[in-house]
């Protein structure tokens, strides 16, 4: 005889005898304290237990039906970097190409012109001219001292609040007020200074872009972008990614949802490792030219800057001092990223802008003996024996 606990569950819930049938329908464990760590959803799909419940979920943008569509790791994600950047609202997507090209679309209307500062990064400059010039109209202008662009309503304005690979500051305050005054809308990457060196939000602009890939994730094991800031862009940028399957993948999203727990302290040590490695790299008498924030004699840079950021430029004079330099190196390693907790190097001219030719690469200072240092955690002295002792060996 069944027993009355046993009479009331519902048939759904008695478990199947066959094995086979059991395989397929693995019992969940019971979970009744909340967990400290937020668990992963490796799942494609969700399940609900009726049509109207599923039709409901299919109408509110923050349910979960399918992860083609959002996941709940990835609208976590999305929430912590609104969060980190004072936004309205975020969105988590599968990179920071993918972050820039909803970012664009959403800003932009669809008669509008794209104003990008020429000095982007290479593989953005790469995804405006071949993919989103096919699209609408797009103008480059110097954010740096040249003449402004002419912005008209529905205009979108691209650029980096650090530059790559130059690490120079965009004057984000007055390019917000132009677009204020025309109508139009400023995008700002902030990859490279992160929230910890800016908020863009705060000086004017109306959305961020993020690889999430550096240095909010931190530790060099996933590829994923984000997008935050005025809530009808977010989402739009999102609609966009649920249509095009842009979605963050959800391991990624939770890894990047742990790594950014340690943000502010990782980014507190490196922009501090930075400031001084960059100081000690300009009174070399083998380095040519340092870039850093910390060293301009011009200090507006703090009107649009918290701190001067983690990563800096060099420059060691030809192609065959940079090749000399790093296989010099023993403790610092060349790799075509940034943003993790160990230090690295690239020369962008091989790497990030490979794609422009040698009067592009000029135009925007890369130069074939340009090295470009991401500064990790480690204890600075260390750092600076290893970049000391690699320079010293050049002729």
């Amino acid at each position: 005889m069944r027993s009355a606990n046993v009479s009331e569950m519902s048939e759904r819930s008695v478990p199947p005898r066959d094995p086979a049938t059991r395989a397929v329908h693995p019992p969940r464990p019971p979970v009744r304290q909340e967990p400290l760590v937020a668990p992963l959803y490796g799942t494609s799909v969700f399940t609900f237990p009726g049509l109207e419940e599923m039709d409901d979920a299919f109408r509110q943008p923050d349910s979960f039906v399918y992860s083609r569509m959002e996941n709940p790791n990835s609208h976590a994600l999305g929430q912590q970097i609104a969060a980190l950047e004072g936004a309205e609202a975020g969105v988590a997507v599968s990179s920071g190409q993918a972050a820039t090209f909803l970012a664009v679309e959403a800003a932009a209307q669809e008669a509008g012109t794209l104003h990008y500062a020429h000095h982007l990064y290479g593989g953005t400059l790469d995804l405006i001219v071949h993919e989103i010039g096919r699209r609408r109209r797009i103008e480059p202008f110097d954010a740096w001292g040249g003449p402004p662009p002419e912005l008209a309503r529905g205009d979108a304005v691209l650029v980096e609040s650090l530059s790559n690979p130059s690490c120079r500051p965009s004057p984000l305050r007055s390019l917000a007020r132009a677009c204020r005054e025309a109508g139009a809308t400023l995008v700002v990457d902030n990859t490279f200074a992160t929230p910890v060196s800016c908020r863009p939000l705060l000086r004017g602009a109306e959305l961020v872009v993020h690889s999430l890939t550096k240095a909010i994730s931190g530790h060099a094991h996933v590829i994923l972008g984000a997008v935050a800031g005025r809530a009808d862009l977010v989402r739009e940028a999102a609609r966009l990614k649920a249509r095009l399957g842009m979605v963050a993948d959800p391991r990624a999203a939770w890894l990047a949802l742990e790594g950014a727990k340690t943000l502010f302290v990782r980014q507190e040590r490196s922009v501090a490792n930075a400031t001084w490695l960059a100081g000690h790299l300009a009174r070399h008498p083998a380095v040519a030219q340092v870039s850093h924030p910390s060293l301009l004699e011009d200090l507006s840079w703090r009107q649009d800057l918290i701190l001067p950021g983690s990563l800096l430029a060099f420059d060691v004079g030809t192609m065959a001092r940079a090749s000399q330099f790093t296989r010099a190196l023993r403790l610092i390693a060349l790799a075509p990223s940034l943003g993790d907790v160990a230090t690295t190097i690239s020369h962008p001219g091989l790497s990030s802008h490979r794609g422009l030719d040698g009067q592009g690469q000029a135009a925007i200072g890369v130069t074939p003996g340009l090295i470009r240092l991401s500064v990790g955690i480690e204890q600075v002295e260390d750092l600076w024996a290893d970049l000391s002792q690699a320079l010293e060996q050049l002729p």
